[in-house]
């Protein structure tokens, strides 16, 4: 577990009903509900921001570890939960 070590997952939901088009309260009231999720989640930004997979470079499912201290980004994990819990666990470990 990362929360007991002082991690936070938070999750931005991009896309809507499709990859066209951008996520909605209702979207992202879904898919909480859906996925029963126990972190905090929040919709992508709006116009005339740039949307996180532009802004960030990627495509949709990347994993974003920022150091809450510095709230400096320390690594983008593409598309692979599990990965980036294990790279988050071992951030928090060094740290501990």
């Amino acid at each position: 577990m990362v929360a007991p070590k002082g991690g936070l997952i938070f999750g931005v939901l991009v896309f809507g009903a499709t990859a066209s088009t951008p996520a909605t309260k209702a979207n992202l009231d879904n898919w909480i509900t859906s996925i029963a999720s126990p972190n905090t989640w929040a919709l992508d930004s709006k116009p005339p921001q740039d949307p996180l997979t532009d802004f960030f470079g990627t495509g949709h499912d990347e994993f974003v570890i920022v150091d809450l201290q510095t709230m400096k980004i320390v690594e983008l994990v593409p598309g692979n939960v599990r990965l980036a819990l294990t790279k988050l666990n071992a951030l928090l470990d060094a740290k501990l």
